[in-house]
């Protein structure tokens, strides 16, 4: 309410001095909590009047009470980005030794006031000034000290995430010495007896700094030191009855353990693979060679966190690191054992295909006896390690162990734990999709069970993946081999609720039944129109999860174009709309595949001659550059630029341009007047030269 009272006042008052009343109620306000909001107050109206007050509050850093040199520092911290005074080098000599002062100050809060407030100005004083400043990095080690000395978490804590933030906004303070930064993030990182949440920190800001910093790379030893510093940590960190590897939520806060994993993930990709491979790879034979199960998990979590940003230096000794791993699956700890098999579907991840290619067989034979694992936790994580390996694993490979796997898989489909069966079900799906070549053997025994397990299941989540496995495999094996089933697929299928999971079902089913779908297409055109009612209602407010659902939908009616063709012609109207709401989404792939629709319209019209639909189409595409705002001109350009090769393939093979093309100009030359109008009238040199050669660039893609 204060606030907008200022505001209102002081939008039709311009010339009144709020400063002078303002600084007067900071000063003798009791409250700090009051203090706080009056200076948020008097940071907002220095943003938008840009009045100095640097010099007003320059004597209250003198001052006897501590309260009033901190309300002086928080104000000097709110106005220091538009403040003029912070650049007059007088002013600069007078704040920097008082600052320096308040960083040592007995109150941590003051400390902290001055910590931020030097970090602040650090980003807006003059390159010509910084010789003034080049003590602010010690000294906000000195402050981080302190708070460590009084026991302080909470104050410890806030000067760490300041000098993580200054990393990115006052670089120049590690500029000196930045090697004791990190080797006092090193420490607090290591010690046992502080809190988690302060260690965590640490490793965070050793990350940021790995990141952000061009120093981190000049330090000796910076990968070195900090490689076995993380390792140490996920071997003291590990709980040997917690079967997982990330939080489970977004809501989760993140452990120490994970954190250690994140860091090295981070530092790996940030050093390069060519730096940090050598240092990985001489820890991971260390940590393996280790008594303690712990110090052998970190090592297989090294090779999980640094396969992606060391792939080309590990690929000479794939083979030694994938026989470690392996060897681990026959170990008395299961948590260790949960982790080998974690780091195998990593692995088939990060070195596909070609780990699938040199060492499936030792693999496929490693996940197939640990499917048998007594504990459920390393049996479920196998089924997850199945699906990675499947996806690039030659047929060849995977054919001899068919049959084995889906014999255990269909077991674990019947199991009561939620999350078992729904990995066994994607895990059989996967298995279909590496070996269509003979899966059919098995569909017999797989499909009553599936059809069993929909009837009965009460667990929305398993019925999804249910559906999902079974679309996969009527998808491996054809639709001769599975058109019985199909017409109690789409029934039980019609009755569920849209979403990801059903839409891609519908799209396999789809893709295997090709013309032989077009008695169920106006069913499904029922559930498309309801569902992107929906959609279209919620994208108002271009909610992220209905713009991906958008996106599955139009890929659905990409494939019912292409199945049932000239069938499609009476759903038209509906088309152009989902197509047209594909330009209302921020996602560029849901965008792109708007165009996709575009250009399958287009090839049916074609191929069937139909004067109506092109019609259509191109009031469609009238429509969808409307939509895209003439200061949006990277969304207009990515719309032309794909409708080019759209209206290319239309007319290929034609000597005269078609309607298609005649139209796409008219609509073009009506956009490029708009698009210069309006930048004119904004009276904007930037805007006017933007527009005027985006229409250079429009005109040279479409001169017919």
């Amino acid at each position: 309410m204060l606030l907008s009272l200022f505001t209102t006042a002081f939008n039709s008052i311009y010339d009144v001095d709020y400063v002078s009343i303002i600084l007067p109620l900071i000063r003798n306000e009791k409250s700090k909590e009051v203090r706080n909001d009056l200076i948020a107050i008097l940071g907002y109206l220095n943003i938008a009047y840009k009045f100095n007050t640097l010099e007003k509050v320059l004597p209250w850093l003198e001052d006897a009470d501590a309260d009033v040199n901190e309300s002086a520092v928080s104000i000097i911290t709110h106005s220091c980005s538009i403040d003029e005074e912070i650049q007059d080098e007088d002013n600069i000599k007078k704040l920097v030794p008082l600052l320096t002062n308040f960083m040592k100050h007995k109150k941590p809060e003051i400390r902290l006031a001055a910590m931020l407030c030097a970090i602040r100005i650090t980003d807006f004083i003059p390159k010509a000034y910084e010789a003034h400043i080049q003590e602010f990095g010690p000294l906000t080690l000195n402050v981080l000290q302190s708070n460590l000395n009084s026991g302080d978490t909470d104050s410890t804590n806030k000067a760490i995430m300041l000098l993580t933030e200054s990393l990115t906004l006052a670089a120049s303070i590690f500029s000196k010495k930045p090697e004791h930064f990190v080797s006092a993030m090193h420490q607090i990182a290591k010690a046992q007896q502080l809190k988690d949440s302060t260690r965590m920190l640490s490793l965070n800001f050793l990350a940021c700094f790995g990141e952000s910093v061009k120093a981190a790379k000049k330090i000796k030893k910076f990968n070195d030191v900090l490689l076995p510093l993380c390792l140490d940590i996920i071997a003291e960190s590990v709980d040997e009855n917690t079967f997982n590897i990330r939080a489970g939520t977004d809501s989760e806060k993140p452990t120490l353990f994970e954190m250690a994993n994140e860091c090295i993930d981070r530092i790996c990709l940030s050093m390069g693979g060519r730096g940090f491979a050598p240092v990985v790879l001489k820890n991971i034979e260390l940590y393996m060679k280790k008594p303690d199960w712990q110090s052998k998990l970190a090592a297989v979590m090294a090779v999980s966190q640094t396969g992606e940003g060391c792939r080309e230096q590990f690929l000479p000794v794939l083979g030694t690191l994938v026989k470690g791993v392996l060897e681990l699956y026959d170990d008395k700890c299961a948590r260790l054992r949960f982790a080998a098999i974690h780091c195998t579907g990593q692995m088939c991840t990060d070195f596909a295909p070609i780990i699938q290619e040199r060492y499936g067989k030792d693999i496929l034979k490693a996940l197939l006896k640990a499917l048998d694992d007594p504990k459920p936790e390393v049996q479920d994580h196998t089924q997850h390690a199945i699906i990675n390996i499947m996806e690039h694993c030659p047929e060849n490979i995977v054919e001899p162990f068919v049959h084995a796997f889906i014999m255990k898989l269909v077991d674990q489909v019947s199991s009561p734990t939620t999350n078992m069966k729904m990995s066994a079900l994607t895990a059989i799906a996967a298995i279909a999709g590496s070996s269509e070549g003979i899966f059919h053997i098995h569909y017999n025994s797989i499909m009553p069970l599936i059809r069993e397990n929909v009837q009965r299941e009460k667990e929305q989540l398993v019925v999804e993946r249910l559906f999902e496995c079974a679309s996969l495999i009527v998808l491996a094996v054809g639709y001769e081999r599975c058109s019985k089933d199909l017409v109690w697929l789409l029934k039980a299928l019609s009755e569920q609720q849209w979403n990801e999971y059903t839409i891609q079902a519908y799209n396999r089913i789809i893709k295997c039944m090709d013309k032989h779908f077009l008695p169920h297409l106006e069913t499904t055109m029922n559930h498309v129109q309801e569902h992107f009612a929906k959609i279209n209602e919620d994208m108002l407010i271009y909610t992220e999860a209905s713009q991906h659902d958008l996106k599955l939908l139009v890929q659905l009616l990409n494939d019912l174009i292409r199945a049932v063709k000239s069938e499609s012609f009476k759903y038209l109207p509906l088309m152009k709309d989902i197509t047209a709401c594909t330009f209302r989404s921020l996602l560029i792939d849901t965008r792109d595949m708007g165009l996709l629709l575009i250009s399958s319209m287009l090839q049916v019209q074609k191929e069937f001659d139909h004067p109506t639909y092109e019609g259509d189409t191109m009031h469609a595409i009238s429509s969808l550059l409307q939509l895209v705002s003439f200061g949006d001109f990277p969304s207009v350009t990515f719309v032309i630029t794909a409708l080019e090769g759209i209206v290319k393939e239309h007319d290929q093979g034609k000597s005269e341009p078609t309607g298609i093309a005649s139209v796409l100009v008219g609509v073009y030359s009506n956009l490029i007047h708009t698009i210069l109008a309006n930048a004119s009238q904004r009276d904007e040199e930037e805007d006017e030269e933007e527009a005027a050669t985006f229409a250079v660039e429009v005109y040279s893609i479409f001169k017919f």
